[in-house]
């Protein structure tokens, strides 16, 4: 018995020193918990600092507006900007796939894709190489070569190839003129 009482003695004075111990060194969850405490109250200062220096930066929306009109003023506009993108991504792309063509291809497509051709092409293209007349002139012009030639061989004529031109030419002026009328009466029944 002595042993038990012995060995209750010593388990109690190694719990009394244990407990004193344990006063002195704070456990792994303690200084887990403190640091977790210190990190937040940290994050919530710097917040708060952030927040300051975003509130004394920050622009108000009137601001902004004013800005922009500044720049609408300015003449730098949305559309222009645009127009610019289009034209870079434009040169890019042809630089890159005139690279891929042969020597002379890629010259014919050098020329042909000139600006100042392409200018003179998109005006043409407006005003002198309308669809409807070059097919009404077409058509003209396979209709009367058609009659021509027939006439010739029955009279025992010879048939003259300036026919065609001539053909050509009229039907090309008369269908761009029906054409013009027609716009021209169907944007008046819309205006009214």
């Amino acid at each position: 018995m002595s042993e038990k009482h012995k060995h209750k003695i010593e388990s109690a004075a190694n719990t009394h020193e244990s407990l004193a111990h344990h006063d002195h060194v704070e456990s792994p969850r303690n200084q887990h918990n403190n640091k977790a405490e210190q990190l937040k109250a940290k994050h919530e200062k710097s917040l708060e600092e952030i927040r300051r220096e975003v509130e004394a930066n920050a622009f108000s929306s009137e601001l902004l507006k004013k800005d922009e009109i500044k720049d609408f003023e300015g003449g730098v506009s949305q559309i222009q900007v645009q127009k610019e993108l289009k034209g870079i991504t434009l040169k890019k792309t042809m630089s890159g796939i005139q690279k891929q063509l042969p020597a002379t291809d890629r010259a014919f497509s050098k020329v042909v894709h000139n600006p100042v051709v392409n200018k003179i092409s998109d005006m043409s293209e407006r005003t002198i190489a309308r669809p409807i007349g070059i097919l009404g002139g077409g058509a003209l012009a396979l209709l009367g070569s058609l009659l021509s030639t027939y006439f010739s061989r029955k009279f025992g004529m010879s048939y003259n190839i300036f026919m065609f031109v001539i053909f050509f030419a009229v039907g090309y002026i008369l269908t761009t003129l029906l054409e013009l009328l027609y716009r021209a009466t169907s944007k008046s029944r819309i205006d009214s």
